[in-house]
C-alpha cells in the first residue's frame, strides 16, 4: 500500500478543525487529499468525498485505492452540498474564493442541519464571517497559517449566535482572543496592503489595524 504523503500547513490546519465524527463530507474535494488525512488523522471513520467534476474525483478515487482506503469513502459527482445527507458529522470546503463559498452554502442551507462547517476561503475572509453571522452560525474556532509566502485563515463554525464587531469580523474574534504566534506578522501584512489601498474602505481597515497593534503592545 501507499504512504499518505505529508500535507501542507494549510490542509493540515483543515483537518486539524475538523470535530471527531462517524462521517464527515468534503465539498469540491478534488484531489482527496484533505479527506485522506481527516480519516489519517482519526478526525471521521467514513468520507463523503464530493466534487462537480467526474475527473478530479477519478484523482481521489485513485489516491483512496493506492491507500487501501476505498471501502471508507463514497464518491459523489455532485453541485455543492447536493449529495449531502443528513447523518454527517462536519462539512468541509477550503481552497476556494469566498464569493463561491458562500454560493454553495447558500445553495445547500437546508442539507447543512447541525454540522460544523470547517472553512478556508482564499479570498475576503471577513465577508464570510460576516455570512455566517448573518446566517445563525458561531464562530467556534480560527487557525492561521503560513504557506508558500500566503497566510491562510481556517475556521470552525457551528450553529449559535455571536455578534461581531467591525474588528472581530476584518481580523476574526478567536484569532484576536488567542494571538497565535503569527498573527503580529499577519496583521502587519495586512495593514501594509490596506496602507497601498486608495478607499475609504481600505484607510478605514489600515487604522483598524494600526489601532490593534497599538493597544497589543501597550499590553
Amino acid at each position: 500500500m501507499a504512504q499518505l504523503k505529508k500535507l501542507g500547513p494549510r490542509k493540515e490546519a483543515i483537518v486539524a478543525l475538523v470535530p471527531s465524527c462517524e462521517r464527515a463530507a468534503e465539498i469540491g474535494a478534488d484531489h482527496g487529499l484533505i479527506s485522506a488525512g481527516i480519516l489519517a488523522a482519526g478526525r471521521c471513520r467514513e468520507m463523503l468525498v464530493c466534487d462537480i467534476s467526474a475527473a478530479s474525483l477519478q484523482k481521489a478515487r485513485r489516491l483512496f485505492v493506492s491507500l487501501g482506503w476505498e471501502a471508507r469513502v463514497r464518491f459523489a459527482v455532485a453541485d455543492g452540498l447536493d449529495a449531502v445527507e443528513e447523518g454527517v458529522g462536519a462539512i468541509v470546503v477550503a481552497g476556494m474564493g469566498q464569493q463561491t463559498m458562500t454560493e454553495i452554502l447558500d445553495r445547500g442551507q437546508e442539507r447543512i442541519g447541525g454540522a460544523p462547517l470547517v472553512l478556508q476561503a482564499n479570498t475576503r475572509v471577513a465577508a464570510l464571517r460576516a455570512w455566517l453571522c448573518a446566517h445563525g452560525f458561531l464562530i467556534e474556532a480560527e487557525s492561521l497559517v503560513l504557506e508558500e509566502g500566503r497566510y491562510y485563515v481556517v475556521l470552525r463554525a457551528g450553529r449559535g449566535d455571536e455578534p461581531l464587531n467591525e474588528g472581530q469580523m476584518l481580523l476574526g474574534p478567536r484569532l484576536l482572543e488567542q494571538w497565535p504566534p503569527l498573527f503580529e506578522a499577519y496583521l502587519r501584512h495586512q495593514l501594509a496592503c490596506a496602507r497601498v489601498g486608495q478607499s475609504q474602505a481600505e484607510q478605514r481597515r489600515a487604522a483598524l489595524i494600526a489601532s490593534v497593534l497599538e493597544e497589543r503592545m501597550r499590553r
